[in-house]
């Protein structure tokens, strides 16, 4: 049937490291006790209490935890971090988690650059492809015989700073603050990643159809297609029109389905 050159195309044109959250940059702290970071580490108190299984060394890297359950790496954003960890720590034979926070629910709590409170307001919520448009930047590096995902649901409160008169960076994000851990949903081989497409998506289906369905951005879900397709979830099936078509694997169907 032939290649598909959108494939191509996009990872031609996409960044190795697509930009994520800001939790890693080093900021002051601003309201109470906050610190920039504050969802990254109250996430990994969340799975391990106890500081002294956290940041640890594992041969020459360091992971967010080490336990007796094995590695477990928090990715707040931008999972190219993860490219030579994660076989790093299939060679030693040691079993990780991925843990992935998907803020479907966030407040916005703004801020003058004095760090006076301005106003409150809801965000917008993370559509659960979010987390397929981010697996997509290490899907080669995937062996679901040694790693598993998890996506964390969470609640989230988002400090903004808003500068006023200035025609450029008006608006800048300084931290996420946990509020709440809602549920989680488990990825733990290829047929849990086709459960994520959306139920009534139909099949087979086109990239612009996934972004209708999901309501979601073109970029969204173009990747999260790259990412099905990579990893053999999906199967190019042909063409209407100019949109090329996309069909669930049936190796994988019945399975995801259950």
């Amino acid at each position: 049937m032939g290649t598909d050159p959108n494939l191509e195309i996009w990872e031609e044109e996409l960044p190795l490291g697509i930009a994520g959250g800001s939790e890693e940059k080093t900021a002051a702290p601003i309201i109470g006790t906050l610190s920039e970071g504050s969802l990254h580490q109250a996430i990994k108190n969340y799975y391990q209490p106890d500081a002294s299984f956290q940041e640890q060394k594992v041969g020459r890297f360091v992971a967010d935890i080490y336990d007796a359950n094995g590695i477990t790496e928090i990715q707040t954003g931008n999972f190219s971090s993860l490219r030579e960890k994660l076989p790093y720590y299939a060679e030693l034979g040691i079993p990780a988690r991925v843990v992935y926070p998907l803020r479907i629910k966030k407040k916005l709590i703004w801020q003058d650059p004095r760090g006076n409170f301005l106003s409150e307001s809801s965000g917008r919520k993370e559509h659960i492809l979010r987390f397929l448009e981010e697996l997509w930047q290490v899907w080669k590096q995937v062996d679901f015989s040694h790693h598993r995902f998890e996506i964390l649901l969470v609640s989230v409160s988002e400090i903004r700073v808003r500068y006023p008169n200035r025609a450029y960076g008006k608006r800048k994000r300084l931290d996420s603050r946990l509020e709440e851990v809602l549920g989680s949903v488990s990825v733990a081989s290829v047929s849990d990643l086709l459960s994520l497409l959306p139920s009534d998506l139909l099949d087979p289906f086109s990239v612009k159809e996934l972004e209708k369905t999901a309501k979601v951005s073109h970029q969204t879900a173009n990747r999260a297609v790259l990412c099905l397709r990579s990893l053999g979830a999906l199967h190019f099936a042909g063409k209407d029109k100019n949109a090329y078509l996309y069909a669930k694997n049936p190796e994988y169907l019945s399975k995801a389905e259950e």
